[in-house]
């Protein structure tokens, strides 16, 4: 019985090592976009320019592109053409969550902070 416990919590003990070891990843995965916007943080009732790019060197955009805006209450995806999009902003503070999606399935997100 003791030798079972012992085996239990090795076993515990290697597997919390190993997660804690495993961390998390910052780095963008092979199938992100990179978001950057005109102005950030913005006043309410604003435009912004939203531009996409390759995360990646060797990585391709698939057009057309796909912009939503997550947090549908705060503002709204007022135009899209190639690479560009333009969020505007209801007056209402908060982080609006936009999020831009390629024909191949790569995916980035940009938080706009109103103010």
């Amino acid at each position: 019985m003791k030798t079972l416990r012992l085996t239990f919590l090795v076993v515990c003990a290697v597997l919390a090592v190993s997660l804690l070891l495993t961390g998390c990843e910052d780095t963008p995965t092979a199938n992100s976009i990179a978001v950057t916007a005109s102005a950030n943080p913005i006043v309410r009732r604003e435009a912004v320019t939203l531009v996409a790019t390759p995360a990646h060197t060797n990585q391709v955009l698939y057009l057309p592109l796909n912009w939503v805006c997550r947090t549908p209450s705060l503002g709204y995806i007022k135009a899209a053409e190639g690479q560009t999009a333009i969020y505007e902003s209801y007056p209402i503070i908060g982080n609006a969550i936009i999020a831009v999606t390629d024909q191949g399935e790569s995916e980035g997100v940009i938080v706009i902070r109103q103010e």
